[in-house]
């Protein structure tokens, strides 16, 4: 990465796993690069979205029922400022630099792989 300094990493978890992560980077500073680590229990507005989505759903499985599982479809409301994510699920692997695809011109669209 040429400009590790630009880089911010936002991770966000639920508020069982959020000393476990804090303390993991720490341990592991990413660098010059910036990282937030924020509980989704933390954005109060939206636990209430959620909330009224999944009543409307009616589902209690938990794969369904977590906010972590549909806060990919929440990000443009989470962070506003940003006008490109590059989304990282808890079971994904790196073992590339990930440079080459934030180059990528998606012309205001959306790409998910």
């Amino acid at each position: 990465m040429q400009e590790p300094e630009k880089i911010s990493f936002h991770v966000v978890t639920d508020y069982l796993n959020l000393p476990a992560i804090s303390m993991w980077f720490l341990l592991n500073p990413p660098g010059k690069a910036t990282i937030h680590i924020q509980s989704v229990e933390s954005f109060d507005w939206l636990s209430t979205k959620y909330n009224s989505t999944l009543k409307e759903q009616k589902s209690y499985d938990p794969r369904y029922s977590s906010a972590l599982n549909h806060l990919r479809f929440y990000l443009p409301d989470i962070f506003p400022a940003l006008n490109k994510i590059v989304l990282l699920d808890h079971d994904v692997v790196v073992q590339r630099d990930l440079t080459g695809i934030w180059s990528v011109d998606m012309k205001g669209k959306v790409n998910a792989a």
